[in-house]
This record gives structure tokens, sequence and C-alpha cells, in this order.
């Protein structure tokens, strides 16, 4: 018998064989057969290292990262020296937000195979999620060290470079990837983002010819159509524009599932679960720390501007989006990972919360030990701005309210990094904007004075007055560098990397009305 095969009755099976088939089918897209060899590979050799580790792969690419993270495990169990084994274990670590483990195993990788540039740079995404912006940049300039022609290292750069505030690198770095690669359109759109068009130069000229191109795939027309209608919006041609975010946004939505109804069912829990009656029983249970800012809202609503005139202060630092509430909150109770917000939070008892706050305060200052306050814009925050009440009844929450016909459409225009799966079609976004303002509503009803609202029109308009009313509730007194909050040159980790650069605009308040026509079927949910 062969090494690799198996005897089944009087029929051989050979695992090596059925291993380069199931991969060739799952290189080609055909991931439901591939795993379906997998899994008779491990009915035949259950220690089969490759196969587990490849069907981590699949399970990640269904989403279901749990069941990736346990058989990615199992295969290091089996064979250890494997760098690429740690490496897809950290990338699905990385969904589960846990980033902290994700670094750890991207680095075991590169303890095994110090040249592996995937990891290298796999490695500078995890730490940048991190905000270690600089450590980030390091590990994309060791990958490129590694492979000088590895485009999205490249493209990663530039991203970061932007959020530097090195426009002329990050340019460089994004043109770079397009000399190697002209069809990595990706790299295009971050070009439109950084730049205002005046008029129709050699780059949009290129792409929209590269859209003629047969050979492109839907994902590359993609970027290129987000590209382009932020572009044509700088050239004020917003009927052109449109039509391209249009054309971006539904290639983008047939990318995957969802359904607005699961949204409904969950924020109809939260507001059940959070009523005057459960702050009365967990009152005074939680951590009496104030360092905590926490900035919330719709993306697109003003936040990083709000964030970038608070971290101006010399008392307060930006964290920018740390995504860890719901990590600190599985860890800070006995079910673990099996834990479900909200449904299990009635089993906290006052230890768990003050654990949570505790936990949560220690984990913010690894950011920041010096500040006074540390500010966290994750902006879905506010769907736990009850549990923030009970842990942590000292923070301030400032929730950050646009005209919501231009924060729809500030959301339909913008490629989101992440989980925005109802930004994507109209009519979605219109229903999840309206579940997020009834859920704002009911947070001001059960906890009134714990949020205060900074509409964006108002800050505006009236710079200087709005500023000193944000930082009173804050506690903190005037500074003057507040009003020149774009000279500071902290990273910003968003879409808006380039505005809060700029100082104080207007032409963003009722642009919703140079596309009245096109948002009829938003304007028609959107509720008064």
């Amino acid at each position: 018998m062969r090494p690799g095969s198996v005897v089944e009755g009087k029929k051989m099976f050979n695992s090596q064989a059925a291993l380069h088939q199931a991969i060739s089918h799952h290189q080609e897209g055909r991931v439901q057969k591939a795993e379906q060899i997998y899994q008779q590979i491990l009915k035949n050799e259950p220690g089969n290292a490759d196969a587990l580790n490849l069907l981590g792969i699949v399970a990640s690419q269904i989403g279901n990262y749990e069941n990736a993270v346990f058989l990615i495990t199992q295969a290091i169990q089996i064979n250890s020296k494997k760098a690429n084994y740690y490496n897809n274990l950290a990338n699905a670590l990385i969904q589960q937000g846990k980033i902290d483990k994700a670094v750890d195993t991207y680095s075991r990788a590169l303890e095994i195979n110090p040249n592996y540039a995937e990891a290298q740079n796999n490695l500078g995404v995890a730490l940048k999620s991190k905000g270690m912006l600089d450590q980030a940049i390091a590990a994309y300039r060791c990958a490129l060290a590694i492979n000088p022609n590895y485009v999205e290292a490249l493209d990663n750069l530039g991203s970061a470079l932007s959020e530097q505030g090195k426009p002329d690198e990050a340019f460089a770095a994004y043109r770079r990837a397009l000399e190697i690669n002209p069809l990595y359109t990706e790299a295009y759109r971050h070009l439109t983002m950084l730049k205002r068009y005046v008029d129709y130069d050699d780059e949009l000229q290129a792409m929209e010819e590269l859209l003629e191109r047969p050979d492109l795939n839907d994902v590359q027309r993609m970027h290129l159509y987000f590209g382009l209608g932020k572009a044509f919006e700088d050239l004020k041609e917003y009927e052109t524009s449109f039509n391209f975010i249009r054309e971006g946004n539904r290639i983008k939505r047939n990318t995957f599932s969802y359904a607005i109804s699961e949204n409904e069912v969950y924020f109809e829990k939260i507001k059940n679960t959070f009523d005057k009656k459960m702050f009365g029983r967990f009152s005074g249970w939680g951590s009496k720390d104030g360092t905590l800012i926490f900035i919330v809202g719709m993306p697109r609503s003003g936040s990083t501007l709000v964030e970038q005139i608070l971290c101006s202060h010399r008392h307060v630092f930006g964290a920018g989006e740390i995504n860890d509430l719901e990590e600190i909150i599985t860890g800070s109770h006995q079910k673990g990972a099996r834990f479900r917000f909200p449904d299990d939070l009635r089993e906290f008892g006052r230890e768990d919360i003050a654990r949570f706050g505790t936990d949560y305060i220690r984990r913010i200052r690894g950011y920041s030990d010096g500040s006074k306050y540390i500010t966290n814009k994750m902006l879905h925050n506010f769907l736990y701005i009850g549990l923030i009440k009970l842990a942590l009844p000292n923070a301030r929450i400032i929730h950050c309210k646009r005209f919501p016909a231009d924060t729809c459409l500030s959301c339909f225009k913008t490629y989101f990094n992440g989980s925005h799966n109802y930004a994507y079609d109209l009519i979605e976004l219109g229903k999840y904007y309206n579940l997020y303002q009834d859920l704002m509503s009911h947070w001001h009803d059960v906890l009134p004075g714990y949020i205060y609202d900074v509409h964006y029109e108002d800050l505006v308009t009236d710079q200087q007055n709005e500023t000193r009313r944000l930082l009173e509730f804050c506690g903190l007194e005037w500074d003057e560098a507040c009003l020149s909050f774009y000279k500071n040159y902290r990273p910003v980790y968003t879409a808006s990397t380039a505005q809060v650069r700029r100082p104080m605009y207007h032409s963003s308040i009722r642009l919703w009305k140079k596309y009245e026509k096109q948002l009829e079927p938003l304007l028609a949910i959107l509720e008064p």
C-alpha cells in the first residue's frame, strides 16, 4: 500500500490524490465539492492535518469562524511546524474579533517561516486594527522586502500612510501597485479618496477604459464604480456619479446574504432587555472609572470630526475604533464564547458586571496610560449603551447625529471595510436607519441625561459654541487646539481621513438634494 492510502473493504482510497482533487475544486470556487472531499479524507484518515486545515478555511469562508478555529487548531496539534496553519488560524481569530490572539498567532507563523510575506502583511492588518500604525507599516514593509511585487501589501501600506496624514507617500504606494498590476482596481478606489477632482484627468479616463475590458470580474468593477462615483461627485456631475455608485452597491450587495428582519428582532430584544427595571436592579454594580468617552451613531454622521476635535484636547487620547466590547462581555461571564447578547444578560451578577467594567478599563489603558480620557469611536456601540451604563456608569456617551437623508446617502456612497451589510441597498438602509433611530430614542427614554447628542449641522455652522458644549459635557476645560482639529496629525482610521485634514466646511450639508430623484426609495422609508 502506497503512503497516503487506506484500504476501504476491497477498494483503496488515496488520500493524497483526493486532497489534490479537493484543492483544485477549492481554488476554482467549487467550495461545497471541496468540503465533501475534505470530509471524506478525514473519515478515512482522521489525523490528516492538511484536510483539517483546509476544512477550517472552508468554515471561515462561509462565516463559521468558531468551527474554523476548532479545525485549524486540531491541525496544529497534529503538525505544529506548518506556518500556513498558524496564518489561517489567525485569519479566523481576526474574524472573531480576537485581535491580540491573532497577532500572537501570526507572529508564531513568522517564527517558523520568517520569509512568509502573506503572514507579514496579515500581521500588519491586525496591528493596524489595534491602532498600532507604526508597527503595521513596519510589517507591510517587511512583506514588501520579501516580495516587492506584493500588490495587496502595497495597497495596505498606502492606506496606512494615508491614515498617518502622508498622502504623497500613499499615492506612491497605490500607483506602484497599479504599475505591477493595472487590474488591481482597489488601488484606484483608494486613490480617488485621497484627492479632490477638479477636471476629468488621465486617471479617470484610465478607470473608465478599464470598465470596458471583458476580462474584468465583478469585484474589480465594483471598486472602479465606487471610485468613479466619488470622482464625478467632485466634478458635480451628480447623475453620472449616482449611476456609478448604484452599480457598485449592486455588485457588493450580491456578495453576501443578509436579511433586515434579523436586525429587527435583535433591536427589539435589546429594548425589551434594557428596561427601567433592569437599570434599577443593576444600579451601582459597575466600575466608577470615568476614563471612557464613547462616540456612537451611524457611519458618516460626523463622528470622525467629533473624535478629531476631542482628541485635539491635551487631556484626551483617541484610540480610534476599538472593536472589543463583545469579546470583553463574553470573557466576563462563565459561559464564555457561548454567551449571547442580550439574551443571557439577565444571568449576570454583581461580580460579572464589575469584572466587565474593570476588564474594559484595563484593556483601554493599554492604548494610553497617561491620558485622563480615552475615546472609543466604534460607532455600533450604540447597541451596547445599556450595558455601558451598567458596567461604566461614569463613562461619557457622545451620540453623533446628522440629517437622515445625508447620513444614508453618505453611507450608500461608501465602500466599507467591515460589517455594514445594510448599507448597500436603499430600502434596507432606510429600514436600518429607522431601527437605529428608534433604539436611540429608547436609550434617551430609559437613561435621561446620560447621552449627549451632537448635531453635525450645528457643529459645522457654529463651531466654537458647539465645541464648548461638547467639552463641558465631557468635563473638559476649554482648549483652543480643539478649534484647529485639522492640524492634529494623529492617525485617522476611517473613510473620513481626507476630510478631517481640512478646516470646517459646509458642502456636505443637504447634499442629498442633489440626488433627490434617485433617493426616492430611501426617502419614502425614512421616518420624519
